[in-house]
């Protein structure tokens, strides 16, 4: 079967890393083919994940939008899908759930749609929320990645018997090779001598990087050896990076090559104010990296109480305790980042992700999967 993984980027981040892990693990596996399929939003184009699966050999494919919703686009959508022969549609995010759903619309076509996370909170994100519930209604099977999102999924109104749990998993192969800790620092203008604080993630008020900022400005007047690194884009970083201009404050972007740059970390951080099951916190602990977290969605249950520290989201004060205790204690870094490596290589690999996503192709009973 020819499977579709649909979505709408806004750069590479956890949600886009699902989808290339899905694609190049169920490449040819059990007759499957995978080809992956990225809306080109006219307003912030944004086509990483297709630079990605380029560089892994998957096919590609470019829908053009010029707005919010364009039946042209719709359209476009419709007519791969006849001149593929794609057997299931799987999206990815709530455009690609409305634009996958109108495009299949009296077609044979499997509708698949994974929700990672529901951000609309926000008063421009509720009527997409809105759209999203109505149109998962429709979908054959809606995968949660978290307990917190399959509860959001259900409160929706989506029938519970289409509705199932897939914790996402990663390759295990792809981090903490320590030989790149060098290299890595020297690409960022690091020093061999720092104790680096990183987190991965878009730069959006939701991940919570205004805290972190803040409290990195008290541990740098004690830890004056401490830089902290932020990796990825979004709509706040401009304003971050005016507003914590620091030579300590690292701002590096969209990076391609962030599997190298756990290397460069002493610490992970991960200040998010919500969360589903977050890529870059299992990344981050197949890197042997000690993570200090904010106990939001799944992620008390990946840390499981001994792979590092959890911290109340929003909580300057205690997020900033956290990180300035394992600055002083390396003995215990290196006791929790070995914890977390453990832990991920235990229930975390992505052979089980999509052995699940698999068995949902194919029309089988589906518990949730841990």
């Amino acid at each position: 079967m020819r499977i579709l993984h649909l979505i709408s980027s806004s750069g590479f981040f956890g949600a886009e890393n699902v989808v290339l892990e899905l694609a190049i693990g169920m490449e040819g596996v059990r007759g499957h083919e995978a080809v992956v399929g990225v809306f080109k939003n006219e307003q912030a184009v944004h086509l990483e994940l297709a630079d990605e699966c380029e560089k892994n050999g998957i096919e590609t494919a470019i829908f053009p939008c010029r707005g919010k919703i364009d039946i042209r686009a719709v359209l476009s959508l419709r007519a791969f899908l006849k001149e593929r022969d794609i057997g299931c549609v799987h999206c990815h995010g709530y455009k690609a759930d409305i634009y996958g759903r109108l495009a299949t619309s009296g077609l044979d076509t499997l509708r698949i749609a994974t929700c990672h996370n529901w951000l609309d909170a926000q008063s421009k994100m509720k009527v997409y929320g809105f759209l999203d519930r109505w149109f998962l209604k429709g979908y054959d099977k809606v995968v949660a990645v978290s307990e917190e999102v399959k509860e959001k999924v259900l409160d929706g109104g989506v029938n519970p018997e289409r509705v199932c749990l897939v914790r996402n998993g990663i390759r295990l192969d792809r981090f903490g090779e320590a030989e790149r800790r060098q290299a890595s620092r020297e690409r960022l203008g690091i020093g061999e001598e720092a104790v680096v604080i990183g987190t991965v993630g878009r730069l959006s008020e939701e991940k919570g990087h205004r805290t972190l900022l803040r409290a990195a400005r008290t541990i740098l007047e004690s830890h004056p050896e401490v830089v902290f690194l932020l990796i990825g884009d979004g709509p706040l970083k401009e304003v971050l990076e005016r507003e914590f201009d620091s030579p300590a404050i690292v701002f590096a972007g969209v990076r391609s090559d962030v599997a190298d740059l756990y290397t460069s970390m002493d610490i992970f951080v991960l200040p998010s104010l919500t969360e589903g099951l977050p890529m870059v916190l299992l990344e981050a602990m197949a890197s042997g990296l000690p993570v200090v977290a904010t106990a939001v969605g799944e992620v008390p249950a990946v840390m499981n109480g001994d792979c590092g520290i959890l911290v109340e989201p929003d909580d300057e004060g205690s997020l900033r305790r956290a990180l300035a205790a394992l600055v002083e204690a390396p003995e215990e870094r290196r006791a929790l980042g070995e914890a977390g490596l453990r832990r991920v290589k235990e229930g975390f690999g992505s052979g089980r992700m999509i052995d699940s996503y698999l068995r949902i192709y194919e029309g089988k009973r589906l518990n949730d999967s841990h």
